[in-house]
């Protein structure tokens, strides 16, 4: 339950706030499986893991794009000029 929260308020289900804080003991008093934990943090490790690398590639990617773009563009304007002068 949140810090300012008002049993007293007319419009509180008592039952309702008794059974969450119910839960939120026993919650708090079960002994957490640091397996599970362990888990999870091989599983976020490797995630992490893979956007580094997808991040430290990306630049060399880009920059490799750019190239061939650039090739394009020069392979086209060749093409381009090569057709005009057959049709001209």
């Amino acid at each position: 339950m949140p810090a300012d929260f008002n049993s007293s308020d007319p419009s509180t289900d008592l039952t309702v706030a008794e059974r969450a804080k119910q839960l939120s003991d026993q919650l708090q008093r079960s002994p957490q499986t640091h397996e599970a934990s362990a888990v999870t943090a091989e599983k976020l490790e490797a995630e992490f893991d893979q956007r580094v690398q997808y991040f430290n590639e990306l630049e060399s990617n880009f920059s490799e794009a750019q190239r061939l773009i650039a090739k394009l563009r020069k392979e086209r304007d060749t093409f381009s000029a090569s057709t005009r002068v057959e049709t001209g």
